[in-house]
């Protein structure tokens, strides 16, 4: 991403450049001042911005769409009338596709208002409005707008592709660990308990050897369908390959988890008469992050070898007991 704004900032310095080259020898020094910002931008950008903490550099994103579209707003107003002055316009452009490409819809939305804003801000401060500015205004905004809500709808249809499971609706291994990373990363969220639970459904292949592919696929669906009501929006809920998922829950203290686990297991009991068995793992603040997931799959091995329809946890380092839900086991194939 921060490659990505580099270059649209390196880009608005080359137009600078070209513009104070052309500009009488007196009049350069103020040119080349306005260039300052997208220059040191640009550094900033390339070398440091690939080193923040996601959610910093998230931030940090939003912010940049803002100062680029005032950037671009008040070059357009210090050039009026020169060549310079419409290539600034594009520029426009190039924040809501940057937009589009890394930020959510309503990051587009904010920002195309704001654009609406700038724009008009302009055109109304260089004298009496004319028609050609009223021309100029909605071409502008429909190139601008057209733009980045066509790419924002294509890049959400590539991330729902990209990072979300086609059969359960659930996330894929890959959002899957990309959350890990985020979370076991984030010093705010560690500064809290981190708990992930790792599922899987007893006796699966009984399953689709009694009810057919298409009866596992309905169980599967079912499952993540019931499992989302005991989330939350801060919760990632994921299939990680055949009938195995997994729940990341930041703060989220053990005993708490434990009782997701088991509530997990109710409800697949409930909508489908199926049980799974449930490893939890909890890593405290100041805990060895990178032996949260080995916990937890220790965890789930134990629960299976506890007879399975059971959830087994424990925070990292330590081992609590196991805790079982009573419910019938599944009928046999």
């Amino acid at each position: 991403m921060w490659h990505a704004a580099a270059g649209v900032l390196a880009v608005a310095a080359v137009i600078t450049l070209l513009e104070a080259a052309a500009r009488p020898p007196g009049e350069r020094a103020s040119t080349l001042l306005s260039g300052v910002f997208p220059t040191v931008g640009s550094v900033i950008g390339w070398c440091f911005g690939p080193r923040l903490h996601p959610r910093l550099s998230f931030r940090l994103g939003q912010l940049f769409l803002v100062l680029a579209a005032a950037s671009a707003a008040l070059a357009m107003h210090t050039w009026s009338g020169t060549m310079v002055g419409g290539a600034m316009a594009f520029h426009f452009v190039l924040a809501v596709v940057f937009a589009a490409v890394f930020f959510e819809r309503r990051d587009v939305e904010r920002l195309l208002a704001l654009v609406a804003l700038l724009l008009a801000a302009v055109l109304a401060g260089d004298g009496e409005l004319t028609a050609a500015d009223g021309l100029t205004f909605v071409l502008t905004m429909l190139t601008t707008a057209g733009s980045g809500l066509v790419l924002s709808s294509a890049v959400g249809s590539m991330h729902e592709m990209s990072y979300r499971d086609g059969l359960t609706g659930a996330e894929n291994r890959r959002a899957w660990d990309m959350a890990v990373e985020s979370v076991l990363s984030d010093p705010a969220a560690r500064r809290g308990p981190v708990s992930v639970l790792l599922v899987d459904i007893d006796h699966f292949k009984a399953i689709n050897d009694s009810a057919g592919h298409d009866g596992g696929d309905a169980v599967l669906r079912a499952a993540v369908a019931a499992w989302r009501q005991a989330t939350r929006a801060a919760d990632t809920l994921a299939r990680l390959g055949g009938d195995e998922f997994g729940l990341l829950l930041p703060g989220c203290a053990h005993d708490q988890a434990v009782s997701v686990g088991e509530q997990l297991l109710h409800d697949l009991r409930r909508v489908v008469g199926a049980t799974c068995s449930v490893g939890v793992a909890t890593i405290e603040p100041g805990g060895e992050a990178g032996l949260l997931l080995a916990s937890a799959d220790a965890q789930l091995y134990a629960a299976k070898a506890a007879g399975r329809a059971c959830v087994r946890g424990g925070v990292v380092g330590r081992t609590s007991a196991p805790r079982r839900l009573t419910v019938p086991p599944l009928p046999a194939a």
